[in-house]
């Protein structure tokens, strides 16, 4: 009996991440209703997300406004780029999509294009602004090779986000609030991996400047 109600279990360590999960969703909805702060809330639902797949997560609340406060400005500026951009693209694809005539399927065809470009640098730019520290002109054109380079990951990440939407819109359209969220939660173990190489190599490299830059005394003294 008392294997059944250990916190070890693995059943309520299940429900423990589901409730740590429902309770991410709900700080990034209440932190993302000034809209204006949308990016910086999902900076935060990254940085807590890759943390828990990493199993280094602590108090929730606590490491979202961190990172929240953090990213603030970063976060929101891009935010507002990517919703700017976004809303840009699906006005011109659906303007064009109303025209008649050879030069409306060739403009069909060119919004087509970079829609799907946007929702390629769209699965890495909050991730990886929480991840890594870097100019937004850096995060995105990061995102951006990044994606190309992993298209297969890429791809599957853009299904996932459609199969969430699709469930939201056919099944229980509340859900659609959370899908954001959970995307960035089940992009999560993807992205650990694919941003692994960079974090060890960033690691190493300060590691690196911290031995070059130590002082003659302070390696006296280690001698």
């Amino acid at each position: 009996m008392n294997g059944i109600f250990s916190l070890e279990n693995p059943f309520w360590v299940f429900i423990g991440k589901v409730g740590d999960v429902c309770w991410l969703c709900l700080l990034w909805l209440v932190c993302s209703i000034p809209i204006v702060t949308i990016g910086a809330s999902t900076t935060a639902l990254y940085y807590v997300s890759l943390k828990m797949m990493r199993n280094e997560e602590g108090y929730i609340t606590k490491q979202f406004f961190h990172s929240f406060r953090q990213n603030l400005f970063q976060g929101s500026v891009l935010g507002v780029i990517m919703l700017l951009v976004g809303a840009g693209l699906v006005f011109n694809f659906w303007f064009y999509n109303q025209m008649e005539g050879n030069f409306s399927v060739v403009m069909h065809g060119v919004m087509l294009m970079l829609l799907w470009l946007y929702l390629m640098v769209y699965q890495y730019v909050f991730a990886a602004l929480a991840q890594f520290d870097n100019t937004i002109k850096g995060i995105l054109t990061f995102s951006f090779l990044l994606a190309l380079k992993k298209l297969g990951w890429t791809v599957l990440m853009i299904v996932m986000g459609i199969v969430l939407l699709a469930l939201g819109c056919f099944l229980f359209l509340p859900f659609l609030i959370f899908a954001v969220p959970l995307l960035g939660f089940c992009a999560s173990p993807i992205l650990n991996r694919l941003f692994k190489p960079y974090v060890e190599a960033g690691s190493a490299k300060e590691k690196a400047e911290e031995d070059a830059g130590e002082s003659p005394l302070k390696k006296a003294e280690d001698n």
